[in-house]
């Protein structure tokens, strides 16, 4: 935005469904999703695969299951943690508890002890041993460079979704729109 005035940048952030929505009455231009794409919404949308962003489990550096053996833990072990999480009106927090159900893990189950506004406070209550949570693999980057928190696998579960670009399939492209799509593109090859 710096370097380009002339293009205007409203970063927001929603369902992908009411995303998508927008993006089909042209309110917004084009925008990166987690969720499942409704059937009745995917042919009328340009949809690329971007990234995979991987869930993690991320628990404090003195926390007894640290010591397990490869850090790996079992499914029923996640219901004797203390949780931190996003508050339960977040959309990020729906978008997390519903990949966790697609993976058979009750998240109704969870003894969550704390809900916090950001997933920088998140990380923050963790590294200081009060609980644990998921967050995205791409969120922890500097905490596991700093080793402030660890991740701990759980057995037989990779918890994982694809991010996805969409577009209107039926808009003219702008100039501008076309400029913003390739940067995306360029962030991505960038970071692998």
């Amino acid at each position: 935005a710096k370097n380009y005035p002339q293009i205007t940048l409203r970063v927001q952030v929603d369902s992908t469904r009411k995303i998508a929505k927008m993006i089909l009455d042209q309110s917004i231009d084009i925008a990166v999703v987690g969720g499942n794409i409704p059937d009745d919404l995917q042919t009328k949308l340009e949809i690329e695969s971007f990234v995979e962003d991987e869930l993690c489990l991320i628990i404090p550096k003195s926390h007894p299951f640290t010591n397990k053996e490869h850090k790996v833990i079992n499914k029923e072990d996640l219901y004797h943690l203390n949780f931190i999480t996003l508050n339960s009106n977040s959309t990020i927090r729906k978008s997390i508890d519903n990949i966790l159900i697609q993976n058979n893990i009750e998240t109704k189950q969870f003894n969550i002890i704390m809900q916090l506004n950001s997933i920088e406070g998140i990380k923050t209550v963790v590294s200081l041993g009060l609980g644990a949570a998921f967050v995205s693999s791409s969120a922890i980057e500097k905490e596991i460079k700093l080793k402030t928190v660890e991740i701990i696998t759980i057995e037989n579960i990779r918890i994982t979704r694809t991010l996805s670009i969409i577009t209107n399939r039926q808009c003219y492209r702008s100039k501008a729109l076309e400029f913003f799509h390739n940067e995306l593109w360029m962030l991505k090859s960038i970071s692998q």
